[in-house]
C-alpha cells in the first residue's frame, strides 16, 4: 500500500475485535499519504485525522396519533419494512404489514434485529412474533442457521450487546444498568436526579465510556439520550441481575413525580408549549413509573404522576391506556399523604367511569370524595362536577347545584372552576334551553381566554359550536369548531381534536349546501372510526347520529353521492380529515 501512487481505499468491516487497532493504522497511514481507510465499527478509533459519520437506524414508520402504533398507510415505502421482506423466507401479503411495521418499529430499526426477526417467519407469523416481542423481550432474536450470520457474535441481538457490554468497566456495566429504568429516552438531568437518590452520583462519571461504546446515543431533539430497545432489554437483565432493579425503578418513579408535578403547573401557566413538549418527550417515562409504582405499591407517588398528568393523557386520548392503573390507585386513595392528590385522583376516576358509561362506579367515586375529603369544602364542588358527568339526562336541581359549586370553587380560588361554568352551559343545552346556554358559554370562554390556558379553550369551543347549532347559528358554530380544530392540530390534542371534527359533521351535515352536506357525512364516517381506534364508548351513539344523516343527505341528494361520500370517510386519516375540514371552512 506504501508504495502505490494511486489513491487508494482500505476497508475494513466489522473492526471491533481488533486490539490496537488505532495504532496499527496510524502506522499505515503516516506511510501511505494517498491512502484512506474506511472502518464500521460501533467504538471510534480516537485517532488523529479521525472522521466519525454515525450510522443511524432505519427510519421507522409514521406513528398512528390515534393508537401510538404505527399507521397503515405508506408501509411499503418504509425502508425498514422493505428490509424485512427482503429477509423473510416467505411470502407475506398485505395483511401481515402491520405486524411488521410493530416488529420494526420495536426493534428500533436495527438492521441485524429486523434480519434476525425476518428470519422466524419459517415457524411463526408476524403477529406471533410482535406479540412474543411485547411479552418476552428479544431473546427470541437468534439464528440457527451458522451461514446465516458471518461471526458467532451476530448470531442473536444477545450475542451483539453482550460483546459491546464486555468491554465496558464495571463502574459503565453499572451505569448502563441504571439507564435501562428509562424508557423512550432521558435527560441528563435525569439521570443524575436518579443517581442522586441511589447515592450513586459518581456513576456519571463513566457516561462517556457509555456512549462512546455506541450503547447510548445522542437524539435528535437536543439534550436528549436513548437507549435502543434491544439494548436496554439486555441492561434490564443485567440490573435485574444486580437485585437492584425496585430500587432504581423507585428513584425512576420519584423523578417523574417531581417532574409530572412541574408539568402539571406549566400547563396551567404561560408555558403550556413547553410543558405539551416536555411531556411527550417523557410519555413513556411517566407510564412506565405509574406501572412500577403500581408494582411496588408506593401509592402516593403513583397518585402524584397520575393527578398531574390525567388532564395531558385525556387529550391525547390515552384513558384506556391508564385507566386500569388509575382505578387501583383510587382504590387506595384514603392512605394519601396529599388532600389534594386524594381529591383529584377520585375526580379523575369518577370521571374516568362516567366517560366509560358505567354511571354506578362512577357514583360510588363520588361517594368516596365526600367521604374520605369531608373537611374539604373544593372536593364537594369537584363531587358535583363530578355528578353532572355521570350521563346526559335532564336533572331540574343539576343547574343550582353547579351555581353551588361555582360558588365553592371560586371562593377557595380554585383555577378550574371554569369547569363549572362550563358544565352549567351544558346542563342548561340538555335541558332544551340552548338561548340561556349560550351566554354562559361565551362568558366561560371569555374567563379562560383572560386567563391565558389555550389547553381549556377545545372543550369550552366544543359546546359552545352546538350551543350555536341548535340555535341554528351554523356559520358561527363553523367558525367556532374551526378554531378549536385549528388549536388542537397545532398543539397535538388529539381526542379534542376528534371531537371538533365530530362538531364539524354534525355541523356540515346540517347545512343546506349539498358539498358541506357530504363533507359532513364523510366526516361523521371517518369519526365514528376514529372512535373505535381510540377505544372510547361512543360508537353506538355516534351509529344513531350517522345513520340520520345518511338518511337525510339520500333524501337529499341521492344514494350514489351518499356512498362516495360514505367512501371518502372510510378511508382519511385523522391529519386528512383534519386538513380537509379546515380546507372546506375556508372555502365556505
Amino acid at each position: 500500500i506504501a508504495e502505490t501512487d494511486r489513491p487508494t481505499l482500505l476497508l475494513l468491516d466489522n473492526a471491533d475485535h481488533v486490539t490496537d487497532l488505532g495504532e496499527v493504522l496510524a502506522g499505515i497511514a503516516a506511510g501511505a499519504p494517498n491512502l484512506s481507510i474506511l472502518i464500521t465499527r460501533r467504538a471510534p478509533l480516537g485517532v488523529p485525522d479521525e472522521h466519525i459519520v454515525p450510522v443511524p437506524p432505519l427510519d421507522l414508520p409514521a406513528a398512528d396519533p390515534l393508537t401510538g402504533r404505527p399507521a397503515r398507510t405508506g408501509l411499503l415505502e418504509n425502508a425498514a419494512i422493505q428490509l424485512f421482506l427482503q429477509r423473510t423466507p416467505i411470502h407475506l401479503d398485505d395483511n401481515d404489514l402491520s405486524s411488521v411495521a410493530e416488529i420494526v418499529s420495536m426493534l428500533d430499526g436495527i438492521p441485524l434485529a429486523i434480519e434476525l426477526a425476518a428470519a422466524q417467519c419459517t415457524y411463526l407469523s408476524p403477529s406471533a412474533i410482535a406479540a412474543i416481542l411485547e411479552a418476552r423481550g428479544y431473546a427470541l432474536l437468534s439464528s440457527r442457521d451458522r451461514h446465516a450470520a458471518s461471526v458467532s457474535r451476530q448470531r442473536s441481538m444477545d450475542d451483539v450487546v453482550a460483546w459491546s457490554v464486555e468491554h465496558l468497566s464495571m463502574e459503565a456495566r453499572r451505569l448502563l444498568a441504571t439507564l435501562s429504568a428509562f424508557a423512550g429516552g432521558f435527560t441528563m438531568d435525569a439521570v443524575l436526579h436518579v443517581l442522586e437518590r441511589l447515592g450513586e452520583s459518581d456513576l456519571i462519571d463513566v457516561f462517556p465510556e457509555v456512549v462512546r461504546h455506541g450503547l447510548v446515543h445522542e437524539a435528535e431533539v437536543p439534550g436528549r439520550f436513548t437507549m435502543l430497545e434491544p439494548i436496554r432489554w439486555y441492561a434490564g437483565r443485567i440490573l435485574k441481575e444486580q437485585g437492584r432493579e425496585p430500587f432504581v425503578a423507585r428513584a425512576h418513579a420519584q423523578w417523574v413525580a417531581q417532574w409530572a408535578r412541574r408539568v402539571r403547573h406549566e400547563v396551567t401557566s404561560l408555558y403550556l408549549d413547553e410543558a405539551l413538549r416536555t411531556e411527550r418527550a417523557e410519555r413513556s417515562n411517566a407510564l412506565l413509573a405509574v406501572r412500577r409504582s403500581v408494582d411496588l405499591e408506593d401509592w402516593d407517588t403513583a397518585a402524584a404522576i397520575v393527578v398531574s398528568l390525567f388532564r395531558l393523557w385525556e387529550s391525547a386520548a390515552l384513558h384506556g391506556t391508564i385507566g386500569r392503573n388509575l382505578l387501583q390507585i383510587a382504590d387506595h386513595a384514603s392512605g394519601l399523604a396529599s388532600r389534594d392528590d386524594r381529591r383529584d385522583l377520585l375526580f379523575d376516576a369518577s370521571y374516568f367511569h362516567a366517560y366509560q358509561r358505567q354511571p354506578a362506579a362512577a357514583k360510588e367515586r363520588i361517594a368516596q370524595i365526600r367521604r374520605i375529603c369531608a373537611d374539604d369544602p373544593v372536593a364537594e364542588g369537584f363531587a358535583i362536577l363530578a355528578e353532572s358527568l355521570m350521563d346526559n339526562v335532564v336533572d331540574p336541581t343539576m343547574v343550582d347545584r353547579l351555581l353551588e359549586a361555582d360558588r365553592l370553587l371560586a371562593a377557595a380560588g380554585h383555577p378550574q372552576h371554569w369547569m363549572i361554568r362550563l358544565r352549567l352551559g351544558v346542563e342548561l343545552l340538555f335541558a332544551d334551553r340552548a338561548a340561556e346556554a349560550l351566554p354562559v358559554l361565551r362568558q366561560t370562554l371569555e374567563e379562560v381566554e383572560l386567563a391565558g390556558d389555550l389547553y381549556d379553550l377545545p372543550p369550552v369551543l366544543w359546546q359552545l359550536a352546538f350551543a350555536e347549532m341548535e340555535l341554528d347559528l351554523l356559520d358561527d358554530a363553523r367558525a367556532t369548531l374551526c378554531r378549536d380544530l385549528r388549536i388542537c392540530r397545532d398543539h397535538g390534542f388529539t381526542l379534542a381534536g376528534v371531537q371538533a371534527l365530530v362538531g364539524l359533521a354534525d355541523c356540515c351535515s346540517r347545512d343546506p349546501h349539498r358539498y358541506l352536506a357530504e363533507i359532513g357525512l364523510a366526516l361523521a364516517v371517518a369519526t365514528h372510526r376514529f372512535y373505535d381506534q381510540m377505544g372510547l364508548p361512543y360508537q353506538v351513539e355516534w351509529d344513531e347520529r350517522v345513520t340520520a344523516a345518511r338518511s337525510l343527505a339520500v333524501e337529499r341528494f341521492g344514494a350514489e353521492a351518499v356512498l362516495q361520500a360514505e367512501s371518502d370517510g372510510a378511508t382519511w386519516s385523522l391529519v386528512e380529515a383534519t386538513d380537509l375540514a379546515l380546507e372546506t371552512a375556508d372555502r365556505r
